[in-house]
């Protein structure tokens, strides 16, 4: 999760308070802690300060086999986290991702995650590379 880099100054900056916080919810939204009456995950967030390109950004990381032994589902896991990002913009005054709506692309099939691991990338996935790099031109 990253800040980008107009909004990495120093007077702009989220406090560790404020970056942790975040974090937190993230677990919580993606449903890696108790709250749903599953064993939790255990999980860290790095926070790395600002990357080469200027963007301040943390990064949490999961381990998706429960306390108990059980795996944790990420189904859904990139629309919950868009979610969550456009809530954090607003909840922080910071500026929108331009173009979201609260939605992300829909996870992958198994079908799709297997073509993936094979190197080859899904249609959707290729021409959502094709209609932005358009779209930048």
């Amino acid at each position: 999760m990253s800040l980008p880099p107009q909004e990495s100054t120093d007077e702009h900056r989220l406090s560790d308070e404020q970056s942790a916080g975040i974090a937190r919810t993230a677990i919580t939204r993606m449903r890696f802690d108790d709250t749903a009456g599953q064993a939790p995950c255990r999980w860290i967030a790095v926070h790395h300060g600002r990357s080469a390109g200027g963007n301040e950004h943390i990064h949490p990381m999961v381990n998706l086999v429960r306390e108990d032994g059980t795996l944790a589902s990420t189904w859904n896991d990139r629309r919950t986290m868009s979610r969550l990002c456009a809530d954090m913009e607003s909840r922080y005054g910071l500026a929108a991702v331009e173009g979201r709506t609260g939605r992300g692309m829909p996870g992958y099939s198994k079908a799709e995650h297997q073509r993936t691991r094979a190197g080859h990338d899904p249609d959707r996935r290729h021409i959502a590379r094709v209609v932005v790099a358009k779209d930048a031109c």
